[in-house]
């Protein structure tokens, strides 16, 4: 995974689901322990069963057989996946995504970086630590039913070795990550988790027409339009409050 660029990215980059963060927002966590051993012993298993894997598949097949696993495989995973089961594109990237974590298993502190890098869109997209064991099943789960005899006990211990570093690694930065968040962005986090973003805006107007029932003249549009818009102008304030760039004034100036 590439490191941001040395000039950055602009605001507007790094607002898109995914960008890769500027240094100022990117966090500082050390990496999981790893004994170099198991890397020199494991690193060659782990790309050579790969390898395997992605010639006896192809990447179309393979991405459609993990997503779809990782769907079905918890209530966590199936907010965050089950939008791409269909979605091909996004199935190449997540294979593209293993491959270079396999690229890359025999130099752990870069997998580590990369996990740095990519806290900030695994946040936004709801990817949660304690989705790492299941979605190692369902990994374990396809080597096992594509490999068939292959898939050998060395293998699967070599496999075990990297989603377990991985594991701890997702652990480690993503609660690094949320101690960095701020109590606004910790408060609107938990009315997402409690409550649908039309439940939030079906609230917002119940409350402000019962306080102010004379401000029903002032919206002309049908509620629900109304709630799902203001619901997402809150979430983009929310992300831009703490912007060094004075983002949140020009989203302010853009919105009148």
């Amino acid at each position: 995974l590439p490191a941001p660029d040395s000039d950055g990215r602009s605001r507007e980059d790094l607002r898109k689901p995914g960008a890769v963060p500027r240094r100022e927002h990117v966090i500082n966590v050390k990496g999981p322990t790893f004994v170099q051993e198991d890397v020199k012993e494991f690193s060659p298993m782990i790309k050579e069963s790969w390898a395997k894997l992605i010639r006896q598949t192809g990447v179309m097949e393979l991405g459609e057989k993990l997503v779809a696993g990782f769907a079905t495989a918890s209530y966590g995973m199936n907010e965050v996946f089950e939008d791409m089961t269909l979605d091909k594109v996004f199935q190449a990237k997540f294979v593209d995504m293993f491959d270079t974590i396999v690229r890359n298993c025999e130099e752990p502190k870069q997998l580590h970086r990369s996990l740095v890098l990519l806290s900030p869109a695994h946040s936004r997209a709801g990817v949660d630590p304690k989705m790492m064991p299941d979605m190692g099943a369902v990994l374990f789960s396809v080597l096992e039913e594509v490999l068939g005899k292959d898939y050998d006990e060395d293998t699967r211990k070599a496999w075990a070795w990297l989603w377990e570093y991985l594991s701890n690694s997702m652990t480690l930065v993503m609660e690094a990550h949320d101690r960095r968040r701020s109590p606004i962005v910790r408060c609107w986090d938990a009315c997402l988790d409690s409550y649908s973003e039309a439940q939030l805006g079906d609230l917002f107007y119940d409350s402000l027409f019962e306080f102010a029932p004379s401000t029903r003249v002032l919206f002309s549009k049908p509620k629900q339009v109304m709630g799902s818009r203001l619901v997402e102008m809150i979430g983009t304030l929310v992300k831009l409050h703490g912007d060094k760039e004075n983002a949140m004034a020009q989203e302010l100036t853009w919105l009148g």
